[in-house]
């Protein structure tokens, strides 16, 4: 989970101001390898690069990050690491009991942090979003079972087979 982000305002759309402060987080699998020298090989530290990298974007671009939004690894998209599909990132909402409870952390009046998960994509299915909306590509991935534990082997749920989509 990022720690920081929120300290500053992202520069939301109007009307969006109640979103201007958020931290985002990645669940990775219990057998994930999270130590100092493990980070040092790639294939175990992408999940927290990406999750820095996204966590500056929107100050570094003066925009915001909200649920629904993809960010991309790199133009043209790339995968994170040489074993992994992934080129991007899908931010939603936490799958918890309590949404709203987990979702909102009200540091004061003015200021109220939400909490969004990413969900690593493939290409493919960074496509299909765009083609056709966070609600189709959230149906895909239900489809197949994706959570918001990382799986670095799941299945692509847009996978072309034979020509067909």
């Amino acid at each position: 989970m990022t720690s920081g982000m929120s300290e500053l305002p992202m520069t939301v759309p109007e009307g969006a101001e109640e979103y201007q402060y958020a931290e985002l987080m990645i669940c990775l699998p219990p057998t994930w390898k999270l130590s100092d020298e493990a980070f040092k090989d790639e294939r175990n530290y992408w999940p927290i690069r990406a999750l820095k990298t996204m966590a500056r974007f929107p100050h570094e671009y003066n925009t915001w990050l909200y649920m629904g939004h993809t960010l991309v690894n790199g133009n043209p998209a790339q995968p994170y690491s040489e074993d992994t599909g992934f080129q991007g990132m899908f931010v939603w909402v936490p799958d918890v009991k309590d949404k709203a409870g987990f979702f909102n952390l009200e540091m004061s009046h003015e200021k109220v942090v939400h909490f969004y998960t990413l969900i690593p994509l493939y290409g493919e299915e960074l496509d299909y979003k765009i083609k056709h909306s966070e609600e189709e590509l959230l149906h895909k991935l239900n489809k197949i079972g994706v959570t918001d534990v990382l799986d670095p082997s799941r299945k692509n749920s847009c996978k072309k087979l034979w020509g067909l989509f």
